[in-house]
C-alpha cells in the first residue's frame, strides 16, 4: 500500500492555487502510509490527509506571512515521523480583508476562523511578517521575518548559500545566507521606493497594469526623485515632455534596481534569489540580473516564499 500511496503522491504532484492547478513544490523528504493508517477509513480523523484518494497519518501544517499588502498562507503536509512533505494549498488575501472577515481579536492576540478558510484540521500554525510584532496569532507561533524568508527560499531554491532579495508590498530585505544560515542582513521598511507599493503608484499613473509594466526593460528615461509620492510628480511631468510610455515604463522598473544595487555591494555571492511580488515583474529581474551581473533564481512562488518558510519552522 505504502509503494501504491507514492505512486499516486507523484502522479497527482499538483496544488491548487488562487483557482488553478500548477506542480507542487519538490518534497523535502519521503512520504508514505504510517502504521495503522487504514484504520482512518471510512471517516477522515484529526491527523489523517486525503492525496489521490489514498489515507494517510501526517500533520497538516498553516503558514501564514501577515504582509503589508496582503496576508499570504501555505498548507503543507508532514507525515508522521517524517520531513515536510508537498505544499498542498496558497491562499492571498488581502489584508484589510483578512483582518474583517476572518479575524477577531482575542486580549493581545488574533484569533483566526480557519474553518471559513477552509482549513479546519489544521494541527500546527507558525506566523510571521509584517503583522507579527503588533498582533500575534491565537494558537500558533510566531517566527522572525527573516528566518522565515530564509528557510523559504532555500526550499523553493535548493540553495544552501546564496543572496536573498525580498522586495514586498512596502519593505525590502537582503539576506546573506551560507551553508543554510543567515549570516549578515539589511532592512528598509521606511520607505516604499524600492516596494511593490511603489511599482503600483507608477502604474497608475501610467495607466497600465502591473504585468504590462513588468514588460519593459530597454531604453529607460531617467527618474531621479528618491522618494515614492514625489516619484509620482516627476513622471506626470515625464509624461508632459512627451516621454514614451514604454521607456517611461522601463525608467520606473530601472529606478527600483537601482536603488538595490549600491546595497548588494555589501553581499558578495554569485547567486541571488529574488523573492516577494516585485520578482514577478519581468524587466526587474532582468534589470538586476544585468546590473549586478549575478545569477538570479526566482522561485516558483516568490510572494509566498515567507508562509512557505513557516511551514518548515516545526521541523528546523
Amino acid at each position: 500500500m505504502a509503494r501504491e500511496f507514492r505512486r499516486l503522491s507523484r502522479s497527482a504532484g499538483l496544488t491548487w492555487v488562487s483557482g488553478r492547478m500548477i506542480p507542487a513544490p519538490a518534497p523535502m523528504g519521503a512520504q508514505g502510509i504510517g502504521a495503522g493508517a487504514e484504520s482512518c477509513f471510512p471517516r477522515l480523523r484529526r491527523g489523517c490527509i486525503k492525496v489521490a484518494g489514498v489515507i494517510a497519518l501526517a500533520e497538516l501544517i498553516c503558514g501564514v506571512d501577515l504582509g503589508s499588502r496582503s496576508v499570504k498562507i501555505a498548507l503543507a503536509e508532514r507525515g508522521i515521523g517524517e520531513g515536510l512533505g508537498r505544499i498542498l494549498r496558497l491562499e492571498r488575501v488581502d489584508t484589510i480583508a483578512f483582518y474583517r472577515n476572518y479575524g477577531r481579536k482575542e486580549g493581545d492576540k488574533l484569533s483566526v476562523d480557519f474553518a471559513r478558510l477552509g482549513l479546519e484540521s489544521v494541527q500546527t500554525l507558525v506566523s510571521t511578517g509584517y503583522g507579527r510584532n503588533t498582533l500575534e496569532l491565537a494558537g500558533g507561533e510566531a517566527i522572525p521575518e527573516l528566518k522565515a524568508h530564509v528557510l523559504g527560499a532555500m526550499y523553493q531554491s535548493g540553495l544552501r548559500d546564496f543572496t536573498l532579495v525580498d522586495l514586498g508590498g512596502q519593505d525590502s530585505k537582503i539576506i546573506q545566507v551560507r551553508k543554510g544560515k543567515m549570516v549578515d542582513f539589511q532592512t528598509n521598511d521606511k520607505c516604499a521606493a524600492s516596494s511593490g507599493r511603489y511599482l503600483e503608484n507608477m502604474a497608475h499613473v501610467l495607466g497600465m497594469s502591473l504585468e504590462e509594466l513588468g514588460r519593459h526593460a530597454e531604453d529607460p528615461v531617467e527618474l531621479n526623485s528618491t522618494c515614492a509620492v514625489f516619484g509620482e510628480s516627476e513622471l506626470i511631468g515625464k509624461i508632459v515632455e512627451g516621454r514614451p510610455l514604454c521607456k517611461l515604463a522601463a525608467g520606473v522598473n530601472a529606478t527600483i534596481v537601482r536603488r538595490i544595487l549600491p546595497l548588494l555591494r555589501s553581499f558578495p555571492g554569485e547567486k541571488l534569489v529574488f523573492t516577494g511580488g516585485v520578482a514577478y515583474n519581468q524587466a526587474v529581474r532582468k534589470l538586476l540580473a544585468d546590473g549586478s551581473g549575478r545569477e538570479v533564481t526566482v522561485p516558483a512562488e516568490p510572494q509566498f516564499n515567507g508562509a512557505i518558510g513557516c511551514c518548515l519552522y516545526p521541523e528546523v
